[in-house]
């Protein structure tokens, strides 16, 4: 394999590891960062970018080559049982998720300490929840684009059976099923915001009407 052949099948892997990581984890995240730490919607969004934009310019390469070395490092392999691989992932997230979430939300225009701190101890403990989806989010991605193939037991079998073309279409219509919850979370969202802002108005607007008679 020549040097440019070693370029290409990198690129390839890391886009590959960057669409699993971020389109099994987006909606729970937005969630979060909506309805738990009560963010707006415009910075949540925001973080969404960011956060996709740094990981497809090299943190999604970090961070999967990382998760990789630290599996190596102590002895998880592809055929290694489901619970060790959850549990190294949940463990692994939640440390990146840390320095990643504060500096994501502070970046994004989140000037609250309260809703920062929210934010980030949120982040971490989605990172050791969210942490076993995007590990598995990683290693079936890396399958149904034809990087590596997924050896774990819960993989179904009849997926893993696809041809090549019918794996690259589930992965698509997995994106996109992930960009319609995320655009779901953020319309209910809006919509409770939306009250909340008329019911404002409305006191708004009879506390000076009663100044007025008075």
């Amino acid at each position: 394999m020549n040097y440019l052949t070693k370029i290409r099948e990198g690129f390839k892997g890391h886009l590959a590891d960057s669409t699993g990581l971020l389109f099994s984890t987006h909606p729970a995240y937005c969630f979060f960062e909506t309805f738990v730490a009560k963010m707006s919607n415009d910075v949540s969004i925001n973080s969404r970018i960011y956060i996709s934009g740094l990981t497809y310019a090299g943190l999604g390469f970090v961070i999967s080559k990382l998760r990789d070395y630290s599996k190596k490092k102590i002895n998880i392999t592809k055929e290694t049982k489901e619970r060790t691989q959850q549990i190294h992932d949940s463990l692994f997230m939640t440390a990146i998720n840390l320095p990643l979430a504060l500096s994501l939300y502070t970046i994004a225009g989140e000037t609250d300490i309260k809703k920062l701190a929210i934010g980030t101890a949120t982040g971490m403990v989605l990172g050791s929840v969210m942490g076993p989806v995007a590990g598995y989010g990683i290693d079936v991605t890396r399958d149904l684009l034809g990087i590596d193939e997924c050896k774990r037991s819960s993989y179904p079998k009849r997926i893993k059976e696809l041809s090549s073309k019918m794996k690259k279409g589930l992965c698509l219509a997995s994106i996109v099923t992930s960009i319609g919850v995320m655009a779901i979370v953020y319309n209910y969202s809006t919509n409770e915001v939306g009250e909340e802002v008329v019911v404002e108005k409305n006191v708004s607007n009879d506390s000076l009407e009663n100044k007025i008679d008075s």
